[in-house]
């Protein structure tokens, strides 16, 4: 009886000993003080074919990890490494610098459970067989039962997790791994006289469950206007993705489906990340860099032996198959997608020996290396209030009506290195040259504000309409006296432009930042709503020399529009901003015909007080509403320049970002929010056969809202949830404690061209802008609210009585 503890403790001692021989003591550039175990190797699932799969083992970050529950990751593809994606792409504790030290990620999931992550089947990442007919001979069923070899014998290495409970997640293709591997599981659940395993759920990320219905792309590429009309109407006719793959599979891919995959891949472009089209590309001077790190046996999302006698579940379908392969992580220290290159890093510390061995992982030397495997009408493409699905159809029709021919093919326009966006330029021929009339151009990643979502991508775009260029479809290493206002409070050191405001009817104005401003274009500015603040939105959120910082102190912005142009802002109508009216019933008595003639007789005197400027190339320009009050001006400009005796304005050209052209087209925002998973089909069929987004703003605006209507943006504000900024659906919330913070910002009015905006990184510029522009000293030094108007100022005056006869 005596023996009993000595066997016990000696049994014990075996356990121990044998995973504590694949524990890893640190990972080469590990960062200090990390006190949960790691464990990885290989699990040998059949010794007589040679067969092992390799894992990485994470316990949970906690003084009882036994006590947390196991999570067993596969990634999909088929075929790609759960640990370069899973675990060190996308949730494990550690992601390599750019040095090849690791940085800890601190949404790690083993904050909350154990993990362990599977490289499965064999020939994915460090998993292996000796016998080569199994690299062949293989398919989903033989994968699952792999599987479950895998977890019985790991159980046996790690016993003290025998009685964890279990759950199973994966993405992509795991879409198939994981179920069926759940089913053996429950099968073995209840074989007699066995010990079940504690299965308690699974989880699929973006999985490839139904080929008829999953990797159907072309309706949400479309509406992220990534690919043209014309490709869409051949997806729907001709070739769609389920077709295309299933053909790809057999490999008897027809002359039709290779067409339009073709047409898809010229229009896409090479340089977007299929996976998250917000992604930039990595730009990498290194070797693995220079080759995107895709490996040399598949396209983009798995790697794989493509054998012709290769099973057709497991081909590695690439860029063809829809699912986020990329864990896009925001960088709140600087307000960036994370890395686009991280891949790279993974990649190259992958393959340095030191690191291998610490994984216990290429025991066997295998014979390669480790590998993963990836519409001027500007439009803001994360803008679901006036969306650019909408905005194309106008755009397009507009060239119909005026017998414009496309002059270049749909497909992406570069800001610098990386692709700003798609464009589509439409024009006619002059004295025997092309000359463009029209551009569609979307803005990648980009709001309802273009410029202060994506500054450097909206001064491109500037700059070519300036220059009456289309888009740059090419890469490029660059990127990019009484009113005078001595210094803004706060403003930064060292800058020698000019700038002016005060009162014709209103205008803040910015001189260019150039030696010779007399000598660059005067682009006026006017911002929609109606009724929201030029100063508020365009100048100091947008596209102005200034941001306000949160100490007070004001931010130059590199990317402002005085760099290429002399900015005139203006706040139109009266109402606006601090623009005023000392007649009460002008307020009532007011519509867009009201505003065009008084902005054109705002810019005749204007001109009268800067005679420098009459001579100018003149540009208008503008958003959301602006579509009415830009083109109304320019009718009444042009119907100026045409009378007799009066020297004509120079107008050259107008631009208009994400405008309200046509209400029966432009508001229709239900498909995009569909497309972007924002509402449900549910609703989507609602908004389709009861009530549109033109038929409730028509009924909203006469005071006549019938209550199927009422229902239905009910549970559009219901289902979208009251934090999603419907102007740009990437924005975070404003966490602030300020009480224009809590207020939201916008004043009490504002109701149609309501934007609760984001600084990159931070979404509480709006209180700042507020507060500042609020304060007396900043009202004095832009010699502002002289009449000392009886209300504070504010971005919208909103749905005032006004707003109905607009």
């Amino acid at each position: 009886m005596k023996m009993v503890p000595w066997l016990c403790i000696f049994f014990s001692y075996l356990l121990f000993y044998k995973s504590s021989c694949e524990l890893i003591t640190s990972l080469p550039g590990q960062p200090p003080n990390i006190f949960f175990k790691q464990y990885s190797g290989y699990i040998v699932t059949n010794s007589q074919h040679g067969r092992a799969l390799f894992y990485y083992f994470v316990e949970a970050d906690s003084e009882n990890a036994a006590s947390l529950p196991l999570t067993i990751w596969l990634n999909g593809a088929p075929g790609c490494s759960s640990l370069g994606y899973g675990a060190f792409m996308e949730h494990g504790p550690f992601q390599p610098g750019k040095d090849g030290r690791l940085i800890k990620n601190n949404f790690s999931w083993n904050l909350e459970s154990n993990m362990l992550y599977v490289d499965s089947p064999i020939g994915v990442g460090f998993s292996y067989s000796n016998t080569s007919s199994d690299n062949i001979n293989w398919d989903d069923t033989a994968t699952a039962k792999e599987n479950l070899q895998f977890i019985l014998k790991w159980f046996k290495k790690f016993p003290q997790y025998r009685n964890s409970d279990v759950y199973l997640t994966g993405e992509s293709y795991a879409g198939h791994y994981i179920p069926q591997f759940a089913v053996l599981l429950l099968d073995y659940n209840r074989t007699p006289n066995v010990k079940p395993i504690k299965l308690k759920s699974i989880a699929l990320g973006n999985p490839l469950l139904d080929i008829e219905i999953s990797v159907k792309s072309a309706e949400y590429l479309w509406a992220h206007g990534v690919i043209s009309d014309e490709l869409l109407d051949m997806h729907k006719t001709i070739c769609n993705e389920t077709r295309y793959v299933m053909e790809f599979v057999h490999n008897e891919t027809s002359n039709e489906c290779a067409k339009v995959i073709e047409l898809r891949t010229e229009e896409m472009g090479n340089d977007i990340v299929k996976y998250d089209v917000l992604l930039p590309k990595c730009v990498s001077s290194s070797a693995a860099g220079r080759l995107k790190a895709l490996g040399n046996l598949t396209t983009v999302h798995g790697k794989v032996y493509m054998q012709p006698k290769f099973h057709a579940n497991y081909i590695c379908f690439g860029a063809k198959l829809v699912g986020v392969v990329f864990f896009r992580q925001f960088d709140k220290k600087v307000g960036k997608v994370a890395d686009p290159c991280l891949n790279e890093w993974i990649n190259l510390y992958l393959n340095k020996p030191e690191v291998q061995k610490a994984l216990h992982a290429n025991t066997t030397y295998l014979p390669y290396s480790w590998e993963i495997v990836y519409f001027f009408c500007p439009s803001g493409d994360q803008d679901s209030v006036l969306p650019l699905t909408q905005t194309r159809k106008i755009a397009k029709l507009l060239a119909q009506d005026l017998k414009l021919v496309a002059l270049d093919k749909y497909g992406p326009w570069y800001d610098g290195l990386q692709i700003g966006g798609w464009s589509q330029s439409y024009g006619g021929v002059r004295e025997g040259k092309n000359i463009t009339y029209l551009t569609f151009a979307t803005v990648r990643g980009a709001a309802h504000e273009v410029p202060y979502t994506s500054p450097s991508q909206a001064l491109t775009l500037f700059r070519a309409f300036l220059r009456g260029y289309p888009p740059p479809r090419k890469s490029s290493a660059i990127a990019a006296i009484c009113e005078l206002i001595t210094s803004l409070p706060g403003q930064p050191p060292n800058i020698f432009f000019k700038q002016h405001s005060g009162y014709i009817v209103t205008n803040s104005q910015n001189e260019a930042d150039s030696e010779n401003a007399t000598s660059l274009p005067l682009t006026l500015w006017l911002n929609g709503g109606p009724g929201c603040s030029s100063v508020g939105f365009g100048v100091f959120m947008e596209h102005g020399p200034f941001q306000p910082g949160k100490d007070g102190r004001l931010i130059k912005n590199k990317y402002s529009w005085n760099l290429e142009s002399n900015m005139l802002y203006v706040e139109s109508p009266i109402g606006v901003g601090f623009s005023y009216s000392n007649t009460s019933s002008d307020y009532v008595n007011w519509d867009d015909v009201a505003t065009a003639k008084e902005n054109l007789q705002f810019l005749l005197n204007w001109l009268e007080k800067f005679p420098e400027y009459r001579n100018l190339d003149l540009f208008l320009a503008g958003e959301s509403y602006a579509g009415h009050y830009i083109p109304q001006l320019t009718v009444l400009l042009l119907d100026y320049n045409r009378k007799p005796n009066v020297k004509p304005i120079k107008l050259k050209s107008i631009a208009l970002g994400n405008p309200l052209l046509d209400l029966e087209i432009s508001v229709k925002s239900s498909e995009y929010l569909w497309s972007h998973g924002a509402i449900s089909d549910e609703l989507l069929t609602m908004k389709r056969t009861i009530c549109n987004e033109t038929r409730l703003l028509l009924e909203s605006i006469h005071h006549n809202m019938s209550n199927e209507c009422s229902k239905v943006w009910d549970l559009t504000n219901e289902e979208m949830g009251s934090d999603t900024d419907t102007g740009d659906l990437l924005a975070p919330i404003c966490v602030s404690s300020g009480v224009a913070g809590q207020l939201g910002v916008l004043g009490k009015l504002a109701s149609i061209h309501e934007k609760d905006v984001r600084e990159i990184g931070d979404p509480c510029l709006t209180d700042r802008i507020y507060m500042y522009l609020n304060k007396p000293e900043v009202q004095k030094a832009l010699h502002a609210n002289t009449t000392h108007l009886p209300y504070a100022w504010d971005f919208c005056l909103g749905s005032a009585p006004s707003v109905s006869k607009r």
